[in-house]
């Protein structure tokens, strides 16, 4: 082997292979959504493992380097290297049934820890093995480690933008998990001098074939998804829900929305139905209000909206386009809709969208405990009202406490800076005197013009019956925002995965 074809074939060796580390970190946040969610502690868990075992790695290669300079030592450790990394793909789904009873942070670190640590690891001794191939002589030893070191680091970040642009989109997360493997398996074969160590690396290919081969099987490969996108794992299943036949839209653990597709007036959560009495209570007074929906989920208050008021105008932005295209053909949302949809970032969508033209803007973005929140913020809130007409309503949901929850006092106290009018709305009359102790989904309503929550009525039934809608009283609500941290959410100050830390927890 010519000395210019051993130099490629190594730098080769050391990009892929760090490539291949960092993808399989970012492979394993999707891998992990559907059973884990996702939120602080997945990532911080994933980043940390990845890095344990990378430096583990780097340490054991040395010594094993040293210990074990043959030509093929770099060849086993290739073909170690695929056996582990198609091994998830085998154990995810027995360790979620495994660890179902651990509280949450026990669960993310085994979890996260049985499928990262030796991928990780393993790859980790990938370089100073290279490195002690590369080193002929010590007359340019610091030029060939800083080089080894540099392409190491390229192929870490080619690897972050290839799975995180590219991959997982185009091909899903199990088989990008697969692909790895496979192209360690080759690198082994081609460059691994397998031959010099017959025993063990034909112990390993056994092994990294039947992984990669058990791998490919469609049962296997299989996540069941609907559709797996970079944001979420969607899954849309056929249920019963107070008695009606419908159809749920999941985003990897949350249960996002309940449709009828026959009837898109059926409301099945409490909360959306403190938005569609809102809506109606505004419709009263605007035919032909102007609504603006952050989050399209499901589409059910879209869809509600449409079929029951001919000249609504409706707007949704939705972040991920292939939730717009699965409520095209799973739930309900009709092809020739005259909902408009932007597909993009609320905070960047916003930006284009006419000043004082909305009478209605709901906000429905949160993922289970995962919060945007540039979307949270004192100056996201003053874009809502710039947004809206002088007698306009914004009106979003909160997952807390709210007794004890932190989150949702900020959020309302961060409201109140911008809007002169601000409630706190839910359906249990325990929400008037501020008295609700568990976890909750409440919705927080903005206006400049007071509301009149008396002219509320079910929606979609005649005035004369009762609304859903329970309103905090104003003097509960000042008590409860005097308790705790007085704190202003902004673009600078935003600890929402702090503030909900204890609900993540508890849960």
């Amino acid at each position: 082997m010519s000395t210019v074809w051993q130099k490629g074939s190594l730098y080769l060796i050391v990009f892929t292979a760090s490539a291949g580390t960092l993808i399989l970190e970012i492979v394993a946040g999707r891998l992990l959504a559907p059973h884990l969610g996702v939120s602080l502690y997945t990532w911080t868990t994933i980043i940390g493992i990845v890095l344990a075992g990378i430096s583990i790695g780097n340490f054991l290669g040395g010594r094993v380097a040293d210990r074990f300079p043959a030509p093929s030592t770099l060849g086993l450790c290739l073909l170690a290297g695929s056996v582990v990394s198609s091994a998830p793909l085998a154990v995810v789904t027995a360790l979620h049934e495994w660890t179902f009873d651990l509280s949450p942070l026990p669960r993310i670190l085994l979890m996260t820890t049985s499928l990262l640590f030796l991928p990780s690891c393993v790859l980790g001794m990938v370089t100073p093995i290279v490195v002690k191939r590369a080193l002929t002589n010590l007359t340019h030893t610091g030029s060939i480690v800083g080089q080894l070191y540099a392409v190491s680091t390229a192929g870490s970040i080619v690897g972050v933008y290839l799975a995180g642009f590219v991959l997982i989109a185009l091909l899903g997360t199990r088989t990008v998990v697969l692909l790895v493997a496979v192209v360690l398996l080759i690198l082994a074969l081609l460059f691994g001098q397998l031959h010099r160590a017959r025993w063990p690396a034909a112990v390993l290919l056994v092994g990294a074939l039947a992984l990669a081969g058990n791998a490919a099987r469609p049962s296997v490969r299989a996540d069941n998804c609907t559709l797996e996108t970079n944001y979420f794992c969607i899954r849309v299943t056929e249920v019963q829900r107070r008695g009606q036949d419908v159809v749920r839209l999941q985003l990897d653990q949350l249960v996002h929305s309940f449709n009828s597709i026959t009837n898109p007036q059926v409301i099945i959560y409490g909360y959306v139905e403190i938005a569609a009495e809102t809506a109606q209570y505004v419709a009263e007074r605007q035919p032909r209000m102007h609504t603006l929906f952050l989050g399209g989920g499901g589409y059910t208050m879209p869809r509600a909206l449409e079929a029951r008021y001919p000249e609504v105008t409706v707007e949704v932005i939705e972040i991920d386009p292939a939730v717009t295209q699965v409520a095209h053909m799973h739930m309900g949302l009709p092809w020739d809709t005259r909902v408009i949809t932007y597909n993009d970032d609320a905070r960047m969508a916003v930006r284009d969208l006419p000043l004082h033209s909305y009478h209605l803007i709901f906000g429905d973005t949160f993922n289970d405990f995962s919060v945007p929140y540039h979307l949270t913020t004192l100056e996201f809130s003053q874009q809502m009202r710039d947004l809206l007409t002088e007698d306009g309503i914004y009106v979003t949901n909160i997952v807390d406490k709210l007794v004890d929850g932190r989150f949702l006092k900020a959020f309302v106290r961060t409201l109140r800076q911008v809007f002169p009018y601000v409630y706190v709305l839910g359906e249990s009359d325990g929400i008037i005197e501020a008295t609700i102790q568990t976890r909750g989904t409440y919705v927080v309503a903005a206006a400049v013009q007071p509301i009149e929550f008396e002219r509320f009525s079910a929606y979609p039934s005649p005035a004369a019956v009762p609304a859903t809608t329970r309103v905090m009283r104003q003097s509960a609500m000042e008590a409860w925002l005097n308790t705790g941290p007085q704190e202003i959410l902004t673009d600078d100050y935003v600890p929402v995965d702090t503030m909900l830390a204890p609900l993540f927890l508890e849960r």
